[in-house]
């Protein structure tokens, strides 16, 4: 397998016009898509003394992102007061993008006395992300 620098990933946020980057970022993970299951075991399972699942609904998971702060710029802060989902997209170093509508429900400045601003944030998937 090749491995591909993460150099160059960026998070955009839509602003109904434009796409605005999300500036600074140091960290970025996600979307962490999932898969829920349910336990359907029966009596007739029983006697092989293994639990049987059937998967039920996907969900489109969390991005987090870790960006050097600089609290005069408040993308994530307005998008945290805002209601309900915007769209964001990610777009990684060999164009491959994946958009989707989220939430930021996580906001959490860090001012350590012998280091820099940062500001962690979570944004919750609504929907299916989209691959392209």
């Amino acid at each position: 397998m090749t491995r591909r620098p993460a150099k160059g990933t960026q998070l955009e946020a839509y602003t109904g016009s434009s796409w605005v980057a999300v500036a600074q970022i140091y960290e970025l993970s996600g979307p962490s898509e999932r898969k829920d299951v349910r336990e359907i075991t029966g009596p007739h399972h029983v006697a092989a003394g293994y639990r049987v699942y059937r998967e039920t609904l996907r969900d489109g998971g969390d991005v987090t992102v870790g960006l050097h702060w600089d609290p005069g710029v408040h993308t994530l802060q307005a998008k945290l007061a805002g209601t309900g989902p915007q769209t964001w997209r990610i777009t990684f170093p060999d164009s491959t993008v994946v958009a989707f509508s989220a939430s930021v429900v996580f906001h959490e400045p860090s001012a350590p006395a012998d280091g820099k601003l940062t500001l962690f944030a979570t944004l919750k998937v609504s929907g299916t992300p989209s691959w392209s």
